[in-house]
């Protein structure tokens, strides 16, 4: 019998599965159009080890100035949020252009945490070639613990 924590993770990775089928089949229906280009959805990891959870998102042709990192606590979530702005390339004209794939404009991600106790205060981000690393500390359930010593009330 499987927990409810291996459930919700299956859930979870067959939500995410879902999700990228159903963009993959959204671009090939609409690659050609405006609105396509104006959205897209940047690729991202999420791993968790013992001290903490990593997110790694793929972020080429971004600017740093342009990406902001909002951390949910109720929901434990990520949301992030920018634009990558499209360059103007002066050998490539619309009406001569055989292959566009590459999305410009406005992203938007909300990236569910795994289930853990957070240390909102350590969270961290830093971009390096294109890619963008949050690290997310995780408190230990002793952290969430104290003893409390007992005075005499002499009053």
């Amino acid at each position: 019998m499987a927990s409810k924590r291996q459930d919700e993770d299956w859930f979870f990775r067959i939500g995410e599965e879902l999700q990228r089928l159903s963009d993959e089949v959204m671009r090939g229906v609409v690659a050609s159009s405006a609105a396509a280009r104006r959205f897209w959805r940047p690729n991202v990891d999420v791993c968790e080890a013992s001290d903490e959870i990593t997110v790694t998102i793929e972020l080429a042709g971004v600017e740093s100035k342009d990406v902001t990192v909002q951390y949910i606590a109720k929901t434990r979530t990520l949301i992030l949020r920018g634009v990558r702005r499209s360059v103007e390339l002066p050998d490539c004209q619309p009406s001569r252009s055989h292959q566009l794939e590459v999305y410009y404009g406005d992203f938007e991600r909300e990236i569910r945490l795994p289930e853990c106790v957070i240390d909102p205060s350590g969270i961290r981000a830093s971009f390096n070639d294109g890619m963008l690393l949050v690290r997310i500390p995780k408190r230990s359930d002793e952290s969430m613990r104290r003893t409390i010593s007992v005075e005499e009330d002499n009053g």
